[in-house]
């Protein structure tokens, strides 16, 4: 095939190879743009850990917390240092279902989330809301369930036992449970 000077080239041809080269064009800026973005995520990714490091622990330790639950759903969360050392923890969450094997879900997914962190973390509290409505209709948001792990009991445990377990056998025959709430579903 004859090489055709541009000016020879019909429209259509004309068409053709632009179309062409913008695709090719297109092409490469989006391999690069893949290839630097994986890239971007993994210096993201050690930033935020070397960050992490440089908070004090009981920052880390609400931030494990945090990293766990989704942000619309907590409510509150505190680390603090108790007096013969290591770490109290405090945690309160939403769960707008208010049944009792998704609010189980949700705290063995803390503790275990706590006590797998390598953090000196030596108790764990946790409270779980839910919307109720009273006999008039009005809603409010109340604590269904408050319960509590320590590290004595939480050393025991295989965290490597499957989540379905962990999450509805072994954790909730292990923790205390403080108070249920009536209206708590199954």
């Amino acid at each position: 095939m004859a090489k055709k000077e541009w000016k020879d080239l019909t429209r259509k041809e004309k068409r053709t190879a632009i179309i062409a080269l913008a695709v090719i064009v297109l092409a490469v800026f989006t391999v690069i743009g893949v290839a630097t973005s994986g890239g971007d995520k993994q210096e993201q990714d050690k930033q935020q850990q070397a960050s992490q490091q440089n908070q004090p622990e009981d920052k880390q330790i609400e931030q494990i917390v945090r990293d766990t639950v989704k942000a619309e759903n907590l409510r509150e969360v505190r680390a603090t240092e108790q007096v013969d050392g290591g770490y109290g923890v405090f945690v309160k969450f939403y769960d707008k279902y208010g049944i009792k094997g998704v609010i189980g879900e949700q705290m063995a997914d803390i503790y275990k989330a706590l006590y797998t962190s390598g953090k000196d973390v030596r108790t764990v509290s946790i409270v779980a809301n839910t919307t109720l409505t009273d006999q008039y209709g009005n809603e409010s948001e109340e604590a269904v369930l408050k319960t509590t792990l320590d590290k004595a009991v939480a050393d025991k445990v295989n965290f490597n036992a499957s989540e379905a377990d962990l999450q509805y056998s072994i954790l909730p025959g292990l923790w205390t449970v403080n108070s249920t709430h009536p209206a708590l579903r199954d």
